[in-house]
């Protein structure tokens, strides 16, 4: 680009775009980092509400749920008055 004064004329180097850092090691899927870890404090804490393991996961409360309904759905959790177990489906991964 060239920017034109009355005393002079420069010309400026076009800016480029915000470069990311270059990560090491495995390109890693959150979501399902953050699933396996409900899965394990489930395991370690049956019964548990879904704000409780929120709290031991350091997850958002919303995304707990979602996520907890989304392993509900595929049989991997069940919830049962009002706190989360283990589903049929974990059996198959044993």
């Amino acid at each position: 680009m060239i920017i034109h004064t009355d005393a002079a004329t420069y010309e400026v180097p076009p800016t480029a775009p915000p470069q990311r850092p270059k990560r090491e090691g495995p390109t890693l899927i959150q979501s399902v980092q953050r699933a396996l870890r409900l899965l394990e404090a489930v395991a370690d804490e049956p019964g548990a509400p879904a704000k409780k393991l929120a709290r031991v996961t350091g997850l958002p409360l919303p995304t707990a749920y979602h996520l907890l309904r989304t392993l509900a759905h595929e049989n991997y959790l069940r919830t049962e008055r009002g706190g989360w177990h283990l589903g049929t489906e974990i059996k198959r991964l044993v």
